[in-house]
């Protein structure tokens, strides 16, 4: 049994006294097996579909972990002479078994969010299913001319609740993706780096209403640009840290927007910082040092701590209609240029919410 997962893993295996070198990845053994076995692509979700003609032990495996399955991967192309067990929603084989000699390899999606005991006795479940074998024999090709009175009378029917079927779990793909594009905005209390915490910034000022484009779509080295219909625009920096966000992230972007004056081209500078992110946000101190507050002044940079960014999506989410709302969190947020703003002291301790309109 293997789990499908991206072909990432590679170990070099090096022999007592240094003379024998391999290069193995976690599927090292098909070249051995001769197995008629393509690249494996990667690909997150839950949603598959069991084939018709899927083996008994693949069936089980399935359906011990229903609701807890969760694929990485999938074949590039169909391999050939293999038992499909199931394809994701768009047709890709996710799971199957290959016959090798008395033998069988198969591939399935890896289990989550379950302990230990729950897998290992799925995966026993599935090994003893395996080693019983098929338990109804393979019909040789002739018997499909073979005719069974009544056999065909729920044939309508069965493609009917088939179509119904497809449609409902292409329904309920949809919607669990669209619940877990709302639930990664909690990624802005706790994330940091390019692969988590910069989408969903820019996912959140797409919900309030900035165009938002992703970084290959802009020329510039920023972590994110903020635009409005009237032609103003905002460039930013995007940091999570352990404790303050301190000055290194302020220069960075201060050098930034000081390159495109040169160039003949005005954005507001905003800095989003996640500080004190392993923190519970509502305990967080500031989370902008000193130093960057008052160069933030100096300089008329907007401060968004990212948990405000939080606070401000939600707001809005729960009035989805709202325009005024969605207005009020543009101006607040990036106060660009055109609308400069210079916060208090007492501000820039103690920001206020981004659904406020201040700035």
């Amino acid at each position: 049994m293997c789990l499908l997962r991206e072909n990432d893993c590679n170990i070099t295996l090096q022999c007592q006294g240094g003379k024998f070198k391999s290069r193995y990845d976690q599927y090292f053994f098909l070249a051995d097996l001769n197995l008629p076995i393509s690249i494996f692509n990667p690909g997150l979700s839950t949603a598959y579909e069991i084939a018709q003609t899927a083996p008994a032990a693949g069936r089980k495996y399935f359906s011990t972990l229903t609701g807890y399955l969760q694929f990485h991967a999938h074949f590039s192309t169909d391999p050939e002479n293999v038992r499909v067990i199931a394809r994701d929603s768009v047709g890709h084989v996710i799971a199957a078994q290959f016959n090798v000699d008395s033998g069988h390899v198969v591939f399935l999606p890896v289990p989550h969010t379950l302990s230990g005991d729950r897998i290992g006795a799925a995966i026993s479940d599935t090994v003893s299913a395996l080693l019983r074998g098929e338990q109804n024999a393979k019909e040789p090709e002739w018997t499909e001319k073979i005719l069974v009175p009544g056999a065909d009378s729920h044939d309508g029917q069965i493609a009917t609740l088939r179509a119904q079927q497809k449609q409902i779990k292409q329904e309920l793909a949809d919607l669990e993706s669209k619940r877990n594009e709302l639930l990664q905005f909690r990624h802005l209390l706790f994330g940091t780096g390019k692969g988590v915490l910069e989408p969903v910034v820019r996912s959140a000022f797409r919900s309030l209403g900035f165009e938002v484009p992703e970084p290959e779509e802009f020329s510039g080295e920023w972590d994110v640009e903020l635009r409005l219909a009237d032609g103003r625009t905002a460039i930013g920096e995007i940091e999570g840290a352990e404790g303050l966000v301190d000055v290194q992230k302020f220069r960075q972007l201060l050098h930034r927007v000081n390159d495109e004056i040169l160039a003949g081209r005005n954005h507001k500078g905003v800095l989003i910082g996640n500080g004190f992110r392993r923190e519970d946000p509502a305990t967080r101190p500031e989370q902008f040092s000193p130093h960057v507050i008052e160069a933030a002044k100096k300089f008329s940079f907007c401060l968004v701590p990212a948990t405000e960014l939080f606070k401000c999506v939600t707001a809005v989410l729960e009035k989805p209609a709202d325009e005024n709302l969605r207005e009020a969190a543009r101006n607040t947020t990036a106060a660009l240029p055109g609308r400069r703003s210079t916060p208090s002291a007492q501000d820039s301790k103690n920001p206020p919410p981004l659904s406020s309109a201040s700035s």
